[in-house]
């Protein structure tokens, strides 16, 4: 249960190239804030191997296996990001991979809002 946190929601999945790129941003991103995991239309072992092989920063991870979770969010591309406020509310979107200027720039802002309102 996030009610009244922070988070971040992040839809991945292994066969996406751009995801690989932000791995590491997205872990250092869970050191902060918790990040869920929604992985979508991928097979169980090869997000497996792709946790594996990259890290799972994941506090949790959802299975969108036919993409109607990710829909329902607007995903149009991986990957996307949600910076979620305490209301439960997306506070911030961000489509394609976190990197370093992201993650440091409007990312670290959205938190630092979503964190400063009641």
């Amino acid at each position: 249960d996030m009610t009244g946190q922070v988070y971040a929601v992040n839809v991945f999945a292994s066969w996406c190239a751009p995801c690989r790129l932000e791995a590491s941003s997205i872990d250092e991103m869970a050191r902060d804030i918790p990040v869920i995991g929604i992985n979508y239309r991928d097979d169980s072992a090869d997000a497996n191997a792709f946790l594996n092989q990259f890290g799972n920063p994941y506090h949790a991870i959802g299975r969108d296996g036919d993409g109607s979770i990710s829909i329902q969010l607007g995903v149009h591309g991986l990957p996307e990001t949600f910076i979620i406020g305490r209301d439960g509310v997306i506070a911030y979107h961000h489509q394609g991979p976190v990197l370093a200027g992201e993650l440091n720039g409007p990312i670290a802002q959205a938190i630092r809002t979503a964190r400063a309102d009641p």
